[in-house]
Order: structure tokens, then C-alpha cells, then sequence
């Protein structure tokens, strides 16, 4: 008998919708107990698969909370209301919302489901937004609760679209998998039916409830805890958010949950005094301290029989692999007479903490054969301390971007025995995130159920000209005016210019010589032009942006007109989308009262993209089936074009093969760029389904249209994009396996070429015939499965290393996972280093000003790792390239080198970046220290730092008096860590820094040593 397309699931006999619904809302406000909606499909009542949904009702009523099931055929039809209409009926009373939290058992986009073509919700407001509750997708899978356990991707691919990406656009927050499929027998064959998985459905039934109370607590009954990024572990590092002022942002949060009503046993005057306290106790970096001083400066301290009650609930599996990686608990590290330290402070209901080690560098030579590596007893121990011992309500992060999201594990839909579900429990996550860094966003979301609350990018400016930059400039316009009006100048001008140009090493970037230059004097002054014309419209970042905060005057301009330039956009509408950054608070306190927090998109606001703002929002990703967008495809056309040119240029032939760097994230920003590039360079394309921009295959490109050979690419993806975008990896298993069985020559397919002579070589090793041809067409090389990186910067942080073929050892052996339709990360070094052989050309797109290839450790990790892979294969050094695609009609292609040398002068170098970190103290000194490192990281992967460049940084900020002092008084463990780092480069013949530079430098590392030292046995 066909059921109604609405109602309450599970009424007991004779008891109405209607009757129950008022039960629940009565019972509630009589006990106090949370009301836990959960949505069902009408489908699955019909055909009674509701297994999974009795056990949801069932674990609700076991913990303390009641069940509000209710169905609905979602879509509006005829007198139908559809879900809004189920809303009203089941989820509200009287006006008011008598649901806590809201358990979705169902995918795809309710939004778009709920209201289609309506116009009632649109794709501006979330369906959702109207109950105002934390919704919560607890997702189901087509494997077999054993193949479930099994996988190490987590969820099934046909399910990714449904599960996660479309409820993400709903603002829904992403769980694990409550229920797998049970093949159960029946005359007709085998009927599919869900059956829960039980501790899951605990999992997300208790999230829910600890959303719900966290709801009804009154603001001064709450408990928060804070988490400030510290990566690597230093003092110097501490809040070290991408693009945030990290402690003036802490102290606006925390004012703003002051004035709601947040307990505190006393006020902090600013985010510096924040920090003050935080370094005058137990930090995540003990150098000068004692165990007693250890001991005594915790916020807490975790004592044996506490330790053992909680590592007594881990997973067997996950305490075999602690005590394989850090022996018996407690271990060793973060411990002091068998206890385990917390670093942080404590004030009131409010726990600021410091995210604990992921402790790679006390591991480093192991990661040179190996990539599992669990985290220490410590870090679980901090977070299980918070949610049990402390009793937090919730959780905060404060930004971009932790650790605790890329612990070892499934991909998604984690299981108990995952490191992120064992660290983060069962606490209500708020995540405040940079918009335009979404990949690692939407890991956050997908591997600890984070609510993101996005924030602005920092303001930008042009980066104009200045000092000797200035001046060379003045001597070309000088020329240029002699010429016209003074023509016996000319000489004595063009003589200045190179002596200007030649001070600043401008010769040896444009490779010209002195007396060509003097004798004809126009070709190189042009060239000198052009790149000052390059470095002066440089976009750079003017400071960090603090949360919640609209930029302030000059910066506020400068931001209107970024956001304005590239589509000529309305500068008005441009401010009143800037004006509303005040958002970020208010979404982060309804976030903190358990409200919902409504959806937004995201990405890089600076490429026209001012649609994504305002900020504030829990940002969702792209439809991995839309990608390559019809424009990424326009886009990718001139990026193999301009690569292929400079790899002619540059090597004086074709390229056979190219190696790119694919990360996640740039993928959503641009809609797909890099594999646009890619499919290109294969010669194939992609095949839109109808005018839609849903991607429905590829195709051929025949020779006659391309013009030119078929050119090998490797992709070396980074985990995040194995884990989003499996889909992008199978496009390009197709492009591979369709062009390798085309009818044409060697010398015009270098895939086929290289496939066949892999063939043949694996065939020689003993592999049958279809596994030498899979092996040989594998063309997708990433990190293992379930975990992330590339290990370069691991053994630099560590200093565990000699050479660059140390470095190039260990990114093989993080590198060389396989992954195609039929392989999922199995680890093939040979295979991997065979590719690299042939490999002639490196690249990494960068999609916008918003970033650079000095601006993050990723980007030597990854793509100077390469460089060091390639050249340790092939015994040569690539020719490597960063390309700038912040305006996608017009990308700009350059050597590493020659990018290196612009951003050096550009931002680097440049007083106005200075000024702008001046203006934030602690966390603008820690912003100069992690360029040191970037730099470093750069030269140490793949030997692009110059010695001027060296000496530039040296002069600009340790040996500059005023700068070093300001540095010193401000974030003194910046002014050691820059000048330790600086030695280390001269010490390893990285730098040929003159004998008094170095003298000045130690100086500075022995003095800031001792005051360091002096101020933390005080």
C-alpha cells in the first residue's frame, strides 16, 4: 500500500502526527531534554529499509535526547508543499523551531531539491535556514559494511556527488557513514538493504546532541576551547593562521563572546597580551626550560591514572600503531615524570591552547621509508582532555589551516580507528577559514565535521617601485627623455642604467653583458622596462586581515579596487560586500549559540569572483563534475601553450614529458585549470553534456588540429585532490589509455612512446601482459592513501638531512603512490622515477595575487621536491616554471628563478610589505620568519636563492637596526629562528655570505639565545 509523501516515522498505534510532535515539544520544555530531528526519504519508509533510521531513534532515546523522525517526498507537487511544508508541520510549533538538530539521512541538495525552479528558495538561501539549527549529514554508503572497514577512500565514488558535495551546498556539516548496504536474499534474487553500522550511528547521534545542548546552554554556562595553529613547533610560530592576524583576532571573538555572555575570570586588554601569556608558560617548544619549570608552566597536566582510563577506550588497532611509532604510552614526548603536559592557558570557561606537535621532525629519518607515522600519545590525549576533563561545548580552530584534519585515516566517512575521529570525539567544531583556500576547507569539513565560518583575505596593493628599484627606473625614463630631447646623453644614461641594473643583478636575471649593453643599448633597456613594469603592478598583501574586521581606510581602498579590476565590477556593490565583513562575528556567535550557519561560496575573491562574498559563511566547494569549466578549457589552452614555448626556449627542444603539480584547491578556484593544461598537452578534450557544464567525457584532438606532438605529462596530486577529485584522476587513466591505442607514430605520441617502451621493460621484470600495460599507462602519482604531503618539508624543518638527493629520497617515497581506475595508491618508486626519467619540463599554476610561490611551504614541498625527484631520475635539472593565472585570460609564465627574483623585489624586499605586518605586531614578526623558511625550503629543494638574495634579507631585517629591534620586541623567537635559519644556509654552502655578515648574524642568534633564555627561567 503506497504511503503518503509526508509524516512522522514510527508512531506507535493510535498515536497522531500531530499528538506527537506537541509530546516532543511539551517534553522538552519540561525536562530540558534536546529534540533531535531526523529527515527521512519517503522511499525508504515505503519499501521499509529503515534499519539505519530505527537505530538513529533508538541511540536518541538512549542518550537522554527525543527522536523526532519525519519523512517527506522533498519535492513540491500540485498542493504538495514538498520539505518546507514537512517543516512546518513536524519541525515547528506555535512559530518557533522545537528541533535542537537536525539529522539529514539522505543526499543531494535539498535546496535544490526542495524549491526547484520556485524561486521561493534560491540558490542564495539554504532550505535549511529557516529551521536554524545545526543540520547534520549522516551519510550512507553502497559498500558492504566490510568493504566499508576495508577502504581506505571511505565512501563509495558514486556516492561523493550525493553524500558530500551537493549537502555541503546546503550548509549542512559532513559526518561518516551510519549505514552500509546488506545483500539480503530473496526469490527474486538479492534486495539491497541499509544496515546501520553501530558505532557510527553513536558517533553522530552523540555529535547531535552535543550541537543540541550546546544550543540550549545559557552563554554563561558554555565551555570553549581555542586552538591556535603552531606548524613548525616554535615559539616564533604560534597562531600561525594564513593571511589572519591571529591573536588580534582571538581577542575579537573572545570580546564578542564576552558581550554575549561568555564566562572569563578576567579581561585581556589585546591579542598581544594573549600571546604574552601563552609564551610565559608551556609552549609546544620547551628549549630553555626545566622538567620541574615543564611542569609547572602547563595550563594542565594529564597524570598516569588519567591517561590510561583514556587510552583504555582507543581502538586496538590504533594503540598498535601508537606504541610501534612511540612506544608504550605515555611515551616520551610532551611528557614529564609519566604525566603529559598541555600547553595553553586557562581563563574561566575558555581554554587557549596550542595544537600539538604532529612531531614529524622527532621521526624524520623514518620518513625516508616510511609515511604512517601517527601522532604522538600527546596529541590525542590534549584533544580527548578538552572534550572529557575540561568539558568543553565546542571547539574552535582559529585558521587556516591544523593538523588534526590530515591525521592518517579513511579519506572520508572515517571510521573509530581513524586518527582525525579519534582526536576531535564528539565536539561541536567551528572552523573560522580564509576563503580562498577551500580544498583544505572542505578537508576540515569532510574529516572532523567543522562548520567553517569564512573569512576576507587580507587587503592588496600595488607593489609601485622603491630605494635602487626607484632609481633605475628614473635613469630609463632619463634615457628615454635624452633620446627624444639631449641625444648627447644618451651614452653617460645608458652607462648609469647598467650600473644601476648590474648593483641590482638585473644583468644576470636577463642575461646581458656589459659591453653589448653599452654598445647597443635599447634591446636590454626594454627588457629592463618590461620587468620593472612587471615588479611595479605586482600585487602584494598590505598586512593580515583581522576577523571581523572591514579594512580601514587606505587599505580599504585598495581592496575595493583589487576586487573591482578584473571584471571592471561596480566598486559600490564591491563596498557593500566589504562593509558586511562584520558577518564573520555574527555567523561565529550564532555558530557558538548551536544556530546554523548558512552557506557561501568560495575562493579567490580577487579574480572577479566577488559573487562569493561576504564573508562569514560555511563555504562549500565545486560539482567535481563540472570540471573542466568551458572557460578553465580556454584557460588551459594557453598554459600548455605558454609552457611548451618556454620549455623550447629554455631546452632548445619539444618536451616529451612535463611533470605538474595539482593541488585541490586551485582546482576549485579555477574550475580546473591544471587539467585543462593537462588534457591539452595530451591532446584530448572534454565533452559537456549538452549547454550544461556537467563534463561527460572526453575526447580525441587528431593531429591535424593539434599541430604538434602529443606530449607525456605526469601529475604528481596532492592527497586533498586524490580525496575530492577521483574522478579528475580517472579523466586522465581515460586520456592515457585512449590516445596510447591511436594509430600513430612514436615521434607523434610521446605517451604511446614511452608506454610501449615501459611495456616492454616491465615484461622484462616478470609482469604478465594487462599488468605491465595497467603499470605502464599510470600517469597519476600522489601521497599513500589516507595520508598527506610530500615529506621535503619534514626533513627541513628536522635539519636531518646532507644533500639534495637526501630530499629527493625522501618526496619518492611520498610521492610514488600510483592511482588510476584500477589502482589506488600502491607504491611504485621505480615506476614513478622511471616517468621522471624523461621528464625535461616542471610546473606549478598558481590561480591568483592572493599567493605566491614564497608566500607557503607548499609550494617547495611539492613542486621543489619534484624538481629534486626529476633531477635525481634523470641526472638533470628540469627547466621548472611558476605560472600566475590571477588573470585567466592573460597568465603569465615564468622560470622558478626568475619568479623567485620578482617576488624578492616586489614584496619581499619591499618597505611597503614591511609596513603593512609592522602594523600586527607578534603575528606580522612571525610572517617575515616564515619567508625565511619558504626561502630556504626553495633553496634547499631546488637551488633557486641567489646570494643576493640572501644578503638582501639579511639587510633588510636583522642587520637594519630599527627593523631588528622592532622584530626583537615584538616576537623575539622570530629574530633567533631567522638568524638561526640564515646561518644554517652559509653553514650548508647555500649562501656565500661575506665573514662580517655572519659575525653580525651570530651575534644576533647568541644575544637573542640569551635573552630568550633569560626570559623563560624567570
Amino acid at each position: 500500500m503506497a504511503i503518503k509523501w509526508d509524516g512522522i516515522y514510527g508512531l506507535r498505534e493510535n498515536e497522531s502526527e500531530d499528538g506527537y510532535v506537541s509530546m516532543a515539544a511539551e517534553e522538552k520544555t519540561k525536562s530540558g531534554k534536546p529534540v533531535i530531528g531526523i529527515f527521512v526519504h519517503y522511499h525508504y519508509v515505503e519499501h521499509k529499509d529503515t534499519k539505519h533510521i530505527d537505530a538513529l531513534i533508538e541511540a536518541c532515546r538512549r542518550k537522554g535526547a527525543i527522536p523526532l523522525a519525519f519523512y517527506s517526498n522533498v519535492m513540491p507537487e500540485g498542493d504538495y508543499e514538498g520539505l518546507n511544508g514537512a517543516f512546518q508541520k513536524f519541525c515547528r510549533r506555535g512559530g518557533e523551531t522545537i528541533i535542537d538538530t537536525l539529522l539529514v539521512t539522505i543526499g543531494h541538495s535539498q535546496t535544490a531539491l526542495g524549491a526547484p525552479g520556485s524561486g521561493a528558495v534560491g540558490f542564495n538561501q539554504s532550505i535549511f535556514e529557516s529551521l536554524d539549527v545545526p543540520v547534520i549529514q549522516a551519510m550512507t554508503t553502497f559498500f558492504t559494511e566490510r568493504e566499508w572497514r576495508e577502504s581506505i577512500a571511505g565512501m563509495d565514488m558514486t556516492l561523493l556527488t550525493s553524500n558530500i558535495y551537493q549537502p555541503e551546498f546546503d550548509g549542512q556539516i559532513i559526518t561518516t557513514v551510519i549505514a552500509a548496504v546488506e545483500h539480503i536474499p530473496v526469490p527474486e534474487g538479492v534486495q539491497d538493504k541499509y544496515t546501520p553500522i553501530a558505532d557510527r550511528v553513536e558517533k553522530v547521534v552523540a555529535l547531535a546532541i552535543n550541537w543540541a545542548r550546546l544550543r540550549q546552554k545559557k552563554w554563561s554556562e558554555k565551555k570553549a576551547a581555542i586552538i591556535l595553529h603552531n606548524m613548525p613547533p616554535r615559539a616564533d610560530m604560534i597562531g600561525c593562521a594564513y593571511g589572519l592576524d591571529t591573536p588580534a583576532s582571538v581577542w575579537n571573538m573572545i570580546n564578542a563572546m564576552r558581550e554575549a555572555g561568555f564566562r572569563l575570570d578576567y579581561d585581556f586588554k589585546d591579542g598581544k597580551e594573549i600571546i604574552g601569556k601563552i609564551t610565559s608558560g608551556l609552549t609546544n617548544d620547551t628549549t630553555f626550560l626545566s622538567e620541574q619549570e615543564i611542569l609547572e608552566r602547563g595550563a594542565a597536566v594529564i597524570n598516569r591514572d588519567e591517561w590510561k582510563r583514556m587510552f583504555a577506550g582507543f581502538p586496538e588497532k590504533a594503540l598498535r600503531q601508537l606504541e610501534r611509532d612511540w612506544g608504550r604510552a605515555p611515551g616520551e614526548f610532551m611528557t614529564a615524570e609519566d604525566k603529559i603536559l598541555l600547553p595553553g592557558i586557562l581563563n574561566g570557561n575558555l581554554f587557549i591552547g596550542l595544537q600539538p606537535p604532529r612531531a614529524f621532525e622527532e621521526k624524520a629519518e623514518e620518513c625516508y621509508h616510511s609515511t604512517d607515522i601517527v601522532c604522538p600519545w600527546q596529541y590525542l590525549a590534549f584533544y580527548r582532555w578538552i572534550e572529557n576533563s575540561f568539558g568543553a561545548d565546542v571547539i574552535i580552530h582559529a585558521g587556516t589551516h591544523g593538523t588534526l584534519e590530515w591525521l592518517p585515516g579513511k579519506e572520508k566517512g572515517l571510521s573509530e580507528e581513524c586518527f582525525p575521529d579519534i582526536a576531535i570525539g564528539t565536539l561541536p567544531h567551528l572552523y573560522p577559514y580564509i576563503i580562498d583556500v577551500p580544498g583544505e576547507g572542505a578537508q576540515a569539513k569532510r574529516r572532523s565535521a567543522a562548520v567553517i565560518i569564512d573569512h576576507l583575505i587580507p587587503s592588496m596593493r600595488e607593489s609601485g617601485l622603491y630605494g635602487d628599484l626607484l632609481a633605475l627606473d628614473e635613469g630609463i625614463s632619463a634615457y628615454r627623455h635624452a633620446k627624444e630631447n639631449d641625444p648627447g646623453k644618451l651614452h653617460s644614461a645608458a652607462a648609469l642604467i647598467w650600473k644601476r641594473a648590474a648593483a641590482q643583478h638585473f644583468d644576470r636575471d636577463l642575461c646581458l653583458e656589459e659591453a653589448a649593453f653599452i654598445r647597443e643599448p635599447e634591446p636590454g633597456i626594454e627588457k629592463l622596462h618590461r620587468l620593472l613594469e612587471r615588479i611595479k603592478y605586482s600585487k602584494i598583501k598590505d598586512g593580515l586581515h583581522i576577523f571581523g574586521m572591514v579594512p580601514k581606510a587606505e587599505r580599504y581602498d585598495n581592496l575595493v579596487t583589487l576586487l573591482s579590476e578584473l571584471k571592471k565590477e561596480d566598486p559600490a556593490l564591491v563596498r557593500q560586500k566589504l562593509d558586511a565583513v562584520g558577518d564573520e562575528l555574527k555567523y561565529f556567535i550564532r555558530g557558538m549559540e548551536g544556530r546554523f550557519v548558512p552557506p557561501g561560496g568560495s575562493g579567490a575573491p580577487s579574480r572577479g569572483n566577488i559573487n562569493i562574498l561576504p564573508t562569514g559563511r560555511n563555504f562549500y566547494m565545486i560539482d567535481p563534475q563540472a570540471i573542466p569549466s568551458r572557460a578553465a578549457w580556454e584557460t588551459g589552452g594557453i598554459l600548455a601553450q605558454q609552457l611548451l614555448e618556454r620549455g623550447i626556449a629554455d631546452t632548445g627542444s619539444l618536451p616529451e614529458t612535463a611533470a605538474i603539480v595539482v593541488y585541490a584547491g586551485e582546482t576549485i578556484k579555477t574550475c580546473g585549470d591544471d587539467i585543462a593544461e593537462i588534457l591539452r598537452l595530451y591532446g584530448v578534450r572534454p565533452v559537456w553534456a549538452g549547454g550544461t557544464n556537467h563534463v561527460s567525457g572526453i575526447e580525441v584532438i587528431p593531429l591535424e588540429e593539434l599541430k604538434r606532438p602529443r606530449i607525456d605529462v605526469v601529475a604528481r596530486i596532492s592527497g586533498l585532490f586524490r580525496d575530492m577529485f577521483p574522478n579528475l584522476s580517472n579523466m586522465i587513466d581515460d586520456a592515457v589509455n585512449m590516445i596510447a591505442n591511436l594509430d600513430e607514430s612514436p615521434e607523434e605520441n610521446f605517451v604511446k612512446k614511452h608506454i610501449l617502451a615501459d611495456i616492454e621493460k616491465l615484461a622484462s621484470q616478470g609482469h604478465g601482459e594487462n599488468e605491465a600495460r595497467e603499470l605502464a599507462g599510470l600517469r597519476v602519482f600522489g601521497c599513500p592513501p589516507g595520508n598527506y604531503g610530500a615529506g621535503v618539508d619534514i626533513m627541513i624543518n628536522s635539519r636531518k638531512w646532507e644533500s639534495n638527493a637526501d630530499l629527493a629520497k625522501v618526496y619518492v617515497n611520498w610521492s610514488a603512490h600510483g592511482y588510476s581506475k584500477k589502482i589506488h595508491g600502491e607504491k611504485l618508486p621505480d615506476l614513478f622515477m622511471r616517468r621522471l626519467e624523461s621528464c625535461t619540463v616542471t610546473v606549478k599554476n598558481i590561480s591568483s595575487w592572493e599567493s605566491d610561490m614564497l608566500d607557503d611551504d607548499d609550494y617547495y614541498n611539492y613542486h621543489g621536491g619534484l624538481i629534486s625527484a626529476v633531477k635525481a631520475a634523470s641526472g638533470k635539472t628540469p627547466a621548472s616554471y611558476s605560472t600566475n593565472c590571477a588573470d585567466p585570460e592573460r597568465p603569465a609564465t615564468s622560470s622558478i628563478q626568475e619568479d623567485a627574483a620578482r617576488i624578492m623585489r616586489a614584496r619581499i624586499n619591499n618597505p611597503l610589505w614591511v609596513k603593512g605586518l609592522k602594523a600586527h605586531g607578534f603575528r606580522g614578526a612571525q610572517e617575515f620568519s616564515a619567508m625565511v623558511d619558504f626561502v630556504f625550503g626553495w633553496d634547499a629543494a631546488a637551488g633557486i636563492i641567489e646570494d643576493w638574495m640572501y644578503d638582501s634579507i639579511a639587510g633588510t631585517y636583522l642587520l637594519d637596526k630599527d627593523l631588528r629591534g622592532w622584530i626583537r620586541q615584538n616576537n623575539p623567537y622570530a629574530l633567533r629562528a631567522m638568524s638561526e635559519r640564515l646561518l644554517e644556509a652559509a653553514q650548508r654552502g647555500m649562501w656565500n655570505a661575506g665573514e662580517e655578515t655572519l659575525e653580525e648574524l651570530r651575534k644576533i642568534y647568541l644575544e637573542t639565545e640569551g635573552d630568550l633564555e633569560g626570559r623563560q627561567s624567570i
